[in-house]
């Protein structure tokens, strides 16, 4: 694992990473921007006070919140984008470091984002299940680490593995293979997980666990 780790991070600097990223970064500006634009127009066309005065404090507010929730999730945002892009980052990683194997299977456009779409739902429903075990644990530093690093890291693990593995198998195999390596699938997802709490790195993570996961991949087909 920190072989895989540290080849991918290596790799953040090659062309086909960079790409990725701008693109990501692109497509999420245009987002906030859209957002942006949406939000003046509200603003302009909607006077809630007789008072000019008063309807300046709610628009500064309102503009001052906007930016406070653009810093919080931009980088959510990016990752989210970078995730319809990942199979361009095993493609690169497949042509540099295995030249010698068949390269994959690229998935259809549609039932790459249905999967980074039910990665995400599934992702954010389990998270708020264990909404109140979390809060619960919140004085308990210990097991509240434990909860969330294990129920992230196996979703990770699982979601990684499969945009890799369906590359090369089947549904039927990439599950075996999944389900016969499950313990080191999930070690591999908490240190992702981890990873991806920590401010600006949770930024490139994306590109460095797909990259990572190429890596496991081979290594368990080997």
């Amino acid at each position: 694992m920190i072989r895989a780790y540290g080849m991918a991070f290596a790799q953040l600097g090659s062309p086909e990473f960079r790409a990725v990223l701008w693109r990501a970064l692109a497509l999420s500006a245009g987002v906030f921007v859209a957002l942006a634009v949406l939000v003046w127009w509200l603003f302009d066309g909607l006077g809630l006070f007789t008072w000019g005065w008063l309807n300046w404090i709610v628009e500064a507010f309102g503009w001052g919140a906007f930016l406070v929730v653009t810093w919080i999730f931009f980088p959510a945002v990016v990752s989210s984008v970078i995730g319809i892009l990942l199979d361009d980052v095993v493609a690169a990683v497949e042509r540099r470091h295995y030249p010698a194997d068949p390269p994959g299977r690229p998935p259809a456009f549609w039932r790459s984002l249905a999967v980074g779409f039910n990665f995400a739902l599934v992702m954010a429903m389990l998270n708020i299940v264990v909404l109140p075990l979390y809060l619960v644990l919140m004085f308990v530093p210990p097991l509240n680490f434990f909860v969330f690093y294990g129920l992230n890291g196996y979703l990770l693990g699982r979601e990684y593995f499969e945009l890799v593995a369906l590359r090369q198998l089947d549904d039927q195999r990439a599950r075996q293979v999944r389900k016969a390596n499950a313990w080191r699938l999930f070690v591999v997802g908490a240190a992702a997980a981890f990873l991806f709490t920590i401010p600006f790195v949770n930024l490139l993570m994306p590109l460095v666990a797909a990259a990572a996961m190429v890596h496991i991949f081979k290594t368990l087909s080997a």
